[in-house]
């Protein structure tokens, strides 16, 4: 199924799928039901080898998308795919179990075109249980401490910071993200062995060579938390196990990316010591949550941020990212005081 139009659009929406036939329908409707101009969007399918009935849901939308099957090789091999295939000055990316409002792109294009330097624009999304209750929003959730970096206007991005983990940008899942197709050329294609979070291997490294950034405060799109996406087998889970599995998936992401992030720096010559000590605390964080009864881990997170006081001074340390941590160092010395 192809698209027949010869005028190159403005917008590729890339949607990478595996499984998730309940949701792909939703997810296509909401971009063919922009305000924005269709004429100007083009809609790529990457089907990353699906067992369900994915391609049979799809079919009903002929020639007003681009479908593309391959084999089953992960989030990243199929990001690769759809970005081969995409034509558009803009990528917006969309999860097949999300959706978007339907001002969504007309918004985010507004937001481009305030400043020629601005590669990237993230906005908020509404999490939405089984039921499609909305929940929160996604900033709400993760960023609580986040109302001073919305300031509608565009962030510039300084990339001597950056390599020092002091300006490190809060992002939303795959469904928020848009990036100008020239920016994504500088680190595409995706290392494969990003099976799944493969949006933050996009963020971290798309900030080595963006320009300028900008943030919506909005909600523009609904983010389907139902569990499906956390295992293999499409299982629900809840409660503790939910937790415990998110956490091991992030700190096997993070010590991907920080490897990355060295050869990156060797190849480049770029300094990226700082930013991946920043990370690699992060990493101490959520080991330090899989084991919430150990005082031992406790006492080492405790010990790692008196380090950082002792060697860069409070000043420093509040640079560093603060906002990330603070409320880590707090629960740690409520737990330590407990009898």
């Amino acid at each position: 199924m192809e698209i027949t139009n010869d005028k190159k659009p403005f917008v590729s929406v890339i949607i990478a799928t595996y499984n998730y036939g309940p949701f792909i329908e939703e997810a296509i409707d909401s971009v063919l039901n922009q305000t924005f101009p269709q004429n100007e969007i083009e809609i790529i399918i990457v089907d990353d080898g699906s067992t369900d009935d994915t391609a049979v849901r799809i079919k009903k939308f002929k020639d007003k998308i681009h479908y593309m099957y391959k084999e089953n090789g992960g989030l990243a091999s199929a990001f690769n795919k759809g970005f081969e295939k995409a034509r558009g000055e803009i990528i917006a990316f969309l999860d097949s179990d999300d959706y978007w409002d339907t001002h969504k792109l007309e918004i985010i294009v507004d937001r481009f075109e305030q400043s020629r330097c601005i590669d990237i624009v993230y906005h908020d999304l509404y999490i939405l249980d089984n039921d499609r209750n909305i929940k929160s929003t996604y900033f709400e959730r993760t960023y609580p401490n986040l109302k001073n970096e919305f300031n509608n206007k565009p962030q510039k991005i300084e990339r001597d910071r950056y390599l020092q983990g002091q300006s490190i940008l809060a992002f939303p899942p795959t469904t928020g993200i848009s990036i100008k197709a020239r920016c994504l050329q500088n680190i595409m294609p995706v290392p494969e062995h990003y099976r799944t979070c493969t949006d933050t291997y996009l963020h971290f490294f798309t900030l080595f060579y963006a320009r300028e950034c900008f943030l919506i405060k909005e909600p523009l799109g609904y983010y389907r938390f139902h569990g499906g996406n956390i295992t293999e087998d499409g299982s629900l889970l809840s409660g503790n196990k939910m937790t415990k599995i998110k956490l091991q998936q992030l700190i096997h992401v993070y010590t991907l990316l920080i490897q990355d992030i060295r050869k990156y720096g060797q190849h480049t010559g770029h300094d990226t010591n700082r930013l991946r000590t920043e990370l690699g605390w992060w990493i101490t964080s959520w080991e330090t949550e899989l084991d919430n009864t150990s005082y031992l881990k406790a006492k080492i997170f405790l010990r790692t941020h008196y380090r950082i006081l002792k060697e860069e001074g409070l000043k420093r340390y509040l640079l560093y990212s603060y906002h990330y941590r603070k409320g880590q160092v707090f629960d740690w010395i409520k737990k330590i005081l407990q009898p």
